[in-house]
């Protein structure tokens, strides 16, 4: 008889430390750590138990829900309320708001932020709602965040693997 290990990781997460927030992001294995407007990043891989300096991002609204990093590590979203949240570009600190369609009657679902390789030199950035979802096309060379597609199809939960996306309604 096999026996399979199952480690199930919620957020909020609680690392020691004077963290202000600590996600996991399942895309990198990896802890994102915030404090004093300095992200951080701890492998949960064991390789050290020392969160490594990511990013210095002024000026955060407070109470955030999530956050998360590209593919590519360019690029972080910050999700600041159920139906927006902030992009950032980590070399040159631009930033983009995004408020999802329909915000009065829409929500993104928890954890429902994710990215994907678009190619060259842009990133998708999907956004999980329960109507739905949005892609994103953020580009580092055009110098814009753009709504690229919105799939309309009711969701109440979700599963993410950095592999696959998988929706229920």
């Amino acid at each position: 008889m096999s026996s399979i290990a199952k480690i199930t990781i919620c957020n909020p997460v609680e690392i020691e430390g004077d963290w202000e927030y600590c996600w996991f992001d399942s895309s990198h294995n990896h802890f994102l750590l915030l404090n004093d407007s300095y992200f951080y990043t701890l492998p949960l891989d064991g390789s050290t138990i020392v969160p490594a300096l990511f990013a210095h991002i002024q000026h955060l609204p407070q109470n955030l829900l999530c956050a998360r990093m590209s593919i590519d590590k360019r690029f972080v979203a910050i999700q600041t309320s159920l139906s927006s949240l902030l992009v950032v570009d980590v070399s040159n600190k631009k930033k983009w708001v995004v408020e999802i369609r329909h915000p009065g009657e829409n929500a993104i679902l928890s954890g429902g932020i994710a990215w994907s390789d678009h190619g060259g030199n842009s990133e998708d950035l999907i956004i999980v709602t329960n109507k739905g979802m949005e892609l994103y096309k953020i580009s580092q060379i055009r110098n814009q965040c753009k709504l690229s597609r919105a799939i309309s199809q009711p969701i109440s939960s979700f599963w993410y693997n950095p592999c696959l996306l998988y929706t229920s309604d």
